[in-house]
């Protein structure tokens, strides 16, 4: 199940893996790698939240 939080994100992880590409020197990549992997922690910690859920197995239709 995705909810409009995990699409944001999911969008800023994506934004932040574009910056970590497009990152001009050693600074900036270290900066959006600390940044890139904040955001998939907090996915995780979202997911695992939400998979606690006693309605996590249920079909939401």
């Amino acid at each position: 199940m995705r909810t409009k939080n995990h699409l944001d994100i999911d969008e800023a992880i994506e934004r932040r893996r574009k910056a970590l590409e497009r990152a001009g020197n050693d600074l900036d990549r270290h900066l959006f790698k600390g940044l890139l992997a904040e955001a998939i922690v907090e996915r995780e910690a979202a997911m695992a939240e939400m998979r606690t859920s006693p309605d996590w197995d249920r079909v939401p239709f």
